[in-house]
C-alpha cells in the first residue's frame, strides 16, 4: 500500500503543507520578514550610536567599547562627540 495514495488523510496533508508553502513564498514572506529584521538591525544601530554612555563622562568603573571596521569609521565617531578629539 503507498502512503500518499489519493484519498487518504497523509495525501491531503502533503496537499495542504505544499499549499501552504506555495502562499507563503507567493506572498514573499520570507522577503518581508528579512526587510523587518534589517530595519530592526539599522534601529539598534542608530541607538546604540546616539547612546547616552558612549557620550557622556561617567564616575565610576565603566568602560564603553565600540568596534568598528575601519580606521575612518573610529575618526569619525570620535569626532562626532561634543568636543571631539581634541577633547584631552
Amino acid at each position: 500500500m503507498a502512503v500518499f495514495t489519493y484519498g487518504t488523510a497523509e495525501f491531503w496533508v502533503l496537499i495542504a503543507f505544499l499549499l501552504f508553502f506555495a502562499i507563503v513564498f507567493y506572498l514573499k514572506v520570507p522577503a518581508q520578514l528579512a526587510q523587518s529584521l534589517d530595519a530592526r538591525a539599522d534601529t539598534i544601530k542608530k541607538e546604540l550610536d546616539d547612546a547616552r554612555l558612549l557620550r557622556e563622562e561617567i564616575f565610576g568603573p565603566v568602560a564603553a567599547i565600540t568596534v568598528f571596521d575601519t580606521e575612518d569609521e573610529a575618526v569619525a565617531a570620535a569626532n562626532d562627540t561634543e568636543y571631539g578629539l581634541a577633547a584631552y
